[in-house]
């Protein structure tokens, strides 16, 4: 990390989630109901941790690679 970056956010809301993967919400919602993303509650909100999306990308990368 940078100095004098901002670090990473440890749990993202719905709406930041969309935003950081260009996803549409539905497409989100889909990934959590079919386990593909972990999330927790927090009170009354919905949060997505932000470890839990970068494995995604890392599996759909690695699904995506050659013979993968």
């Amino acid at each position: 990390m940078a100095e004098g970056s901002d670090p990473e956010p440890v749990l993202l809301s719905v709406d930041q989630a969309v935003r950081a993967c260009a996803l549409s919400r539905s497409t989100l919602y889909q990934l959590i109901r079919s386990g593909e993303i972990a999330t927790v509650k927090l009170g009354g909100r919905r949060l997505i941790p932000y470890k839990g999306l970068q494995a995604l990308v890392e599996r759909l990368t690695e699904q995506q690679k050659p013979g993968g």
